[in-house]
């Protein structure tokens, strides 16, 4: 039986077009509709529909292709953002004698969290932004 096989070349590239897809070539998640505010298109964005902002946190969207197309927006930045803080994490364990004495678990799951939190916040706020004036 043939089996599929990558070099790392061709994975690199893969993940490298997976990028570019993710950043420049997306579908836009924003409603036709006019009267929304900034939490409804949070939600809108995620869901598809009108609702509050709270509800991205326990509801999945009715379409399997609408959450891919939100995360393909938003995990590529939660993942570049996570790889930056792991590299530096290490950088700063193998290289400092400081840093090693205030690491902890506790200390990284917050910088990613609140990290991606902001991102979060700031790809809502530029799709309101896109919204409002009616652009795609």
């Amino acid at each position: 039986m043939d089996t599929l096989t990558f070099d790392h070349k061709q994975i690199n590239n893969l993940c490298i077009y997976a990028y570019y897809l993710a950043i420049f070539k997306h579908k836009n998640l924003l409603p036709k509709e006019k009267g929304f505010e900034f939490s409804n298109i949070i939600a809108c964005a995620y869901l598809g529909q009108k609702d509050e902002w709270t509800s991205v946190f326990y509801k999945v969207p009715k379409e399997l292709s609408r959450f891919n197309e939100y995360m393909e927006q938003n995990l590529t930045k939660y993942l570049v953002f996570a790889g930056f803080v792991s590299t530096t994490m290490w950088l700063l364990i193998n290289n400092t004698d400081f840093y090693t004495t205030i690491h902890s678990v506790t200390l990284i799951y917050s910088i990613l969290i609140i990290g991606c939190g902001i991102i979060t916040y700031k790809w809502s706020k530029q799709q309101y932004k896109l919204y409002l004036t009616g652009q795609e």
